[in-house]
């Protein structure tokens, strides 16, 4: 898939992985108090570190809503991702199995595949509102950055 590059309103936090929902409640909250709720896309987050290899407290990760053309508060900052081409699964369940469906394209698909990764980060792209949805209905979709 080929994305054009887009918009977010972010926050990149250290040691806050178990609390993750409470760094998208405060995105919604500003964009509540904006009267921007509605022109929000999509729920991004890019993981910086592999949880099964840094301890939570060291663990950066950032937390973002599409969203374009407003400017927030610190420490939430207005972004512009890179677009370009992208390997895209899609993982259904819990959050804790998205670094092990990233491990099995990486180490499956890849290789075969006949792409090079690109210097980006991967980007899980979030379907649903684990507030309403099922933890094993999750949809994510994780997409690779690929040349």
């Amino acid at each position: 898939m080929s994305l054009e590059p887009f918009e977010v309103v972010a926050v990149r936090t250290v040691g806050r992985y178990d609390t993750l929902d409470e760094v998208y409640t405060d995105l919604f909250g500003w964009a509540a108090g904006a009267d921007a709720v509605d022109r929000i896309t999509t729920l991004y987050g890019i993981a910086w570190d592999d949880l099964r290899d840094v301890p939570r407290a060291e663990l950066a990760f950032t937390s973002a809503i599409g969203l374009a053309g407003l400017d927030p508060p610190a420490p939430m900052r207005r972004e512009t991702w890179t677009g370009g081409r992208y390997a895209s699964v899609r993982h259904v369940g819990s959050f804790l199995g998205l670094e092990d469906m990233a491990d099995r394209v990486f180490a499956d698909w890849l290789p075969s595949s006949g792409e090079a990764l690109r210097d980006a980060p991967v980007i899980y792209r979030y379907l649903d509102d684990p507030e309403q949805v099922p933890e094993p209905l999750l949809r994510t979709d994780i997409l690779v950055p690929i040349a």
